[in-house]
């Protein structure tokens, strides 16, 4: 893990011990607590793990999750209002082990978990992304898709893509009674969820980018994707208006809550001029201000454009 305090310009070592991270989410209510989804990847003893910081990012310690010797955690939610209340979601971890994805919540800080949510289906993939809505937080929407650790639905680098998704699923009270989103959305491996301050929340799947207006009770999509690989969203509540949106090999930009869309994919490759190795984005995300985008990509680069506003 490392930390940037000067727009990626300088990095510093944040001690952690993780060693495959998933995902990294700062709280909403305190930017000091910072968690961390952390597989195992297989053969290294000690199993996965949720990284947790508390004094934004410098330092991580170790909190035990369960069925950390089998999976890995995958999702992350955490609650709006409150740092200590999050929900993981797990992934199989190991071609040769079955293993069924769960979800857990913690609300102390991941110092103790019970499993979380009812009516969930039975599958052998991941859970990718969770969140919550910050309009009513016991609506829940969670995205499944592929296991493994690459958690793609394609053969990568000679690993077949381990289990497959079942769509979103969404609960909308506080027992986790969980169904099936079907209403406007297509697509089996769903990736990513973000919800806006008023309750819009946007979805990626392998076929599109879905926008629902009414907290995840109808849907339509608002952008067609041709590859449908890791697609992740960004928003940022210093230009509420705006998403990003990358997959595999693509990259767009809207400044209008998803009507419409600019590709930044071009100039991207452009840029970064993609070596032998190249096998595509991972991560997107904005700056805290919207000054900056920051891509991440397959070959072990960050990259940065700054926005002109």
């Amino acid at each position: 893990m490392y930390r940037s305090t000067d727009r990626g310009t300088s990095w510093d070592y944040s001690p952690s011990g993780a060693h495959y991270t998933m995902l990294i989410r700062y709280a909403p209510s305190d930017p000091e607590r910072v968690y961390i989804t952390n597989s195992s990847v297989n053969f290294l003893a000690g199993g996965a793990d949720l990284q947790r910081s508390d004094d934004g990012g410098v330092v991580f310690a170790s909190v035990a999750i369960p069925d950390s010797e089998q999976s890995h955690p995958h999702a992350l939610a955490i609650h709006p209002w409150d740092a200590d209340h999050l929900i993981i979601g797990t992934s199989s971890d190991s071609a040769t082990i079955p293993y069924v994805p769960k979800l857990y919540r913690s609300l102390d800080g991941g110092e103790s978990w019970d499993a979380f949510g009812t009516g969930l289906p039975d599958f052998t993939g991941a859970y990718m992304a969770a969140a919550y809505d910050p309009t009513d937080p016991n609506r829940v929407i969670v995205a499944t898709g592929p296991g493994g650790n690459d958690h793609f639905s394609f053969a990568l680098a000679d690993e077949a893509a381990l289990g497959g998704g079942v769509g979103l699923w969404i609960t909308r009270d506080s027992t986790g009674s969980f169904e099936p989103i079907t209403d406007g959305v297509v697509g089996d491996n769903a990736w990513d969820i973000a919800f806006m301050e008023d309750g819009t929340v946007f979805a990626t799947t392998d076929h599109g980018v879905y926008r629902s207006l009414d907290s995840g009770e109808t849907w339509e999509e608002v952008l067609s994707l041709a590859m449908g690989e890791r697609v992740n969203l960004s928003l940022t509540p210093a230009q509420p208006d705006w998403v990003v949106v990358s997959e595999f090999e693509g990259l767009w930009l809207s400044t209008d809550r998803g009507t419409t869309w600019t590709s930044l994919y071009e100039d991207y490759t452009s840029a970064s001029a993609p070596s032998e190795a190249w096998y595509g984005i991972y991560e997107v995300t904005f700056s805290a201000d919207a000054t900056s985008l920051y891509v991440s990509s397959t070959h072990a680069q960050v990259w940065r454009a700054d926005l002109v506003q």
